[in-house]
């Protein structure tokens, strides 16, 4: 069912994620009901977690609704696996909430870019932030420069966080 304003075309078949599991530990989990209101520490680690576990999943898929979406995507992330783009790989679309509220989430959570606001509108700190992390990690352009770049911006995001999840791997 379609809400009013709804800007993505889900057409394939979907899986729903509510946490990564490894040796029966959450590695990631996807489920902001539960901790959202836990200590600000706990909920920035969390948070930086679930956008990189959401940076993996936009590497692959066009179409990844998170709890910013709306109220019904709180305790999983959502995830069509329908659509691809035209390259086969996905791309950042300009005029996406969705993926544009996701690419300044991963700014803030992942990178700390505390100018950059998440309003679902591709404004000047967001452009900004995305070629300034990208050149700061060994890449180059905006996420905005097509399927290369954007993937490149993904990749880093996921990457930044490794460290962090090994971590949580072996306690």
């Amino acid at each position: 069912e379609r809400s009013a304003g709804q800007d993505v075309d889900c057409v394939g078949e979907a899986i729903d994620i509510a946490a990564l599991r490894r040796g029966g530990t959450d590695v990631a989990s996807a489920r902001y009901d539960r901790w959202r209101d836990d200590p600000a520490s706990e909920v920035r680690r969390r948070l930086r977690t679930y956008w990189q576990l959401a940076a993996g999943l936009h590497l692959q898929f066009a179409d990844v609704l998170t709890y910013l979406y709306d109220d019904r995507h709180t305790n999983h992330i959502h995830v069509d696996t329908g659509r691809f783009g035209p390259t086969g790989a996905p791309r950042l679309i300009e005029r996406s909430r969705v993926q544009t509220q996701a690419l300044q989430a991963m700014c803030v959570h992942v990178w700390g870019r505390r100018g950059v606001q998440i309003t679902g509108e591709l404004d000047s700190p967001t452009r900004d932030a995305t070629p300034a992390i990208l050149r700061d990690h060994g890449g180059r352009g905006e996420s905005t420069d097509g399927v290369g770049a954007w993937q490149a911006f993904l990749v880093r995001t996921l990457r930044e966080g490794r460290d962090g999840w090994r971590a949580a791997r072996h306690p």
